[in-house]
């Protein structure tokens, strides 16, 4: 007798319960970060180059349009700021209140030229009408020299309170 001679078969699987061991395994390998190439958040995101790192001077502020400027894949406007330790942050610029694209006052905080929002320059509400902080957005420096922010549409940060 051989082994499959010898094996007995296993219980039947219902087509539910195929479909509902699918979808826990599915769910366990998102939820576990196991896909592959990239993390879940990060697959329908890319990294865009927004400027050299040389053009961002420490403690300033600086908005990039993608309406005035040319930069390739840039699909809103983005505030950048530099620390002293050469790292940079990266904020969505559009006014949580009505997306308004906002300011800078005094190189220090946002404004927003539609209804008066302002935000710190790390991106906090200091006073309404905007419900909440600008969207933080994923940036990093490569190679020493260029400034890149990560877009994902569906994925971008969430607001600060």
């Amino acid at each position: 007798m051989t082994a499959d001679e010898s094996s007995e078969p296993g219980p039947a699987v219902s087509r539910r319960g195929f479909i509902a061991g699918a979808a826990a395994v599915t769910a366990g390998l998102v939820v576990g970060g196991a896909v592959v190439g990239a993390e879940p958040a990060e697959a329908a995101g890319t990294w865009v180059t927004v400027c050299k790192l040389s053009a961002l001077k420490v403690g300033h502020i600086r908005v990039i349009d993608p309406n005035v400027s040319n930069v390739k894949g840039l699909d809103r406007p983005v505030a950048l700021t530099r620390t002293a330790h050469g790292t940079v942050h990266a904020l969505d610029a559009r006014c949580t209140h009505q997306g308004c694209t906002v300011g800078i006052f005094a190189n220090k905080e946002f404004v927003c030229p539609c209804h008066g929002s302002t935000f710190t320059a790390t991106g906090h509400r200091i006073q309404g009408p905007a419900p909440v902080g600008l969207v933080v957005l994923k940036s990093r420096v490569v190679s020493r020299t260029k400034v890149q922010v990560f877009i994902n549409p569906a994925t971008s940060g969430g607001p600060l309170q």
